[in-house]
């Protein structure tokens, strides 16, 4: 799966709850002012939908805090370090992969398809993908895996 992308990924997550949660608070101010004129059964039965507006909004603000907290805190510190290494290092490791096909690939052995493998499907993979960085690090510690295996 050379086309995972947690970084990219989890802000699309952060930033679609973000705009459900303002969409909830839209529907829970115009349910407000549309309740104020109501009476009676009406009215009761608005105070119940505003009241499960609020208790789901709450409910959302408090899960996206959670989410941002963790992408800010606990996530991204660890992973932008990830790719620092991988930009660093992804191009002596795809080097040595390549050689070491090259001078394996008569053996047949499970490694040194399995690097072949990985080879041919980022070397497949469009032009964009193959310059994002999250999907080159994808690459890289799969290789860097592989090769450590090799020896």
């Amino acid at each position: 799966m050379l086309l995972h992308k947690p970084k990219e990924n989890f802000q699309q997550t952060i930033n679609l709850q973000g705009a459900y949660i303002e969409l909830l608070k839209k529907l829970h101010a115009a349910s407000a002012e549309k309740g104020k004129n109501l009476k009676g059964y009406e009215k009761a039965k608005m105070d119940v939908e505003l009241y499960e507006v609020a208790v789901k909004l709450d409910a959302q603000i408090s899960l996206f805090k959670e989410k941002l907290s963790h992408f800010q805190n606990i996530f991204i510190k660890p992973y932008d370090k990830e790719l620092a290494e991988c930009e660093e290092g992804f191009e002596d490791v795809w080097n040595k992969s390549l050689q070491y096909v090259s001078d394996n690939l008569e053996k047949n052995t499970e490694v040194c398809n399995n690097i072949k493998s990985k080879t041919e499907e980022y070397l497949s993979l469009e032009k964009e993908d193959k310059n994002h960085i999250e999907v080159k690090n994808v690459v890289y510690k799969d290789l860097k895996i592989l090769l450590k295996l090799s020896k």
